[in-house]
């Protein structure tokens, strides 16, 4: 709420009131806009990121049960776990777009996410981040993986489908953008 807040009084600012009013036509399409509405005012815009079909998986018996976008704000709070704020901005700075899919079986939920981010040195900061919260979590299967501006984090996944989704990952990591 504060940073809604903080957002609609830096248009106020920059804008007047005009600039608030226009904000409800034309809405912030993610978490990043309202944190830095700098970045919303010039119209960027996040990467749409689309999670392959992950057939091994499936194969082995997990279900998806949900998929969604996370955005800044919550990576942040994912990567402020155990820290003394709970919130890790600057780790979650530099977000460029995510997708996170749950899957069940046999009572066993786990996570597959895939994350963009603005350039490498966004992606290792969040690295980093990811790696130490991994850190807090001894069950088997916490992965984190990163290729250039790509990130992969898992939860829960045994070594077989661990190995099977890093491939998948680095194919993905590895295709064109538009």
């Amino acid at each position: 709420y504060l940073d809604g807040m903080l957002f609609a009084a830096e248009l106020h600012r920059t804008r007047g009131w005009r600039g608030v009013d226009a904000a409800y036509s034309t809405l912030p399409d993610c978490t990043e806009h309202v944190l830095h509405p700098d970045r919303y005012t010039r119209g960027d815009t996040r990467e749409r990121v689309e999670l392959p079909a992950l057939s091994e998986l499936e194969a082995s018996g997990w279900a998806q049960e949900q998929e969604d976008t996370l955005g800044e704000l919550e990576i942040g709070i994912y990567f402020g776990q155990g820290t003394q704020s709970d919130v890790d901005r600057p780790a979650a700075d530099g977000w460029a777009g995510d997708r996170i899919r749950l899957y069940a079986k046999d009572g066993v939920h786990a996570a597959v996410w895939f994350m963009q981010w603005d350039d490498e040195a966004a992606a290792r900061e969040a690295e980093t981040a990811a790696r130490r919260v991994a850190g807090l979590d001894t069950a088997a299967g916490h992965a984190v993986d990163r290729k250039g501006r790509s990130l992969l984090v898992t939860r829960h996944l045994p070594e077989p489908e661990l190995i099977a989704m890093r491939t998948a990952f680095r194919a993905w990591a590895d295709a064109p953008r538009a």
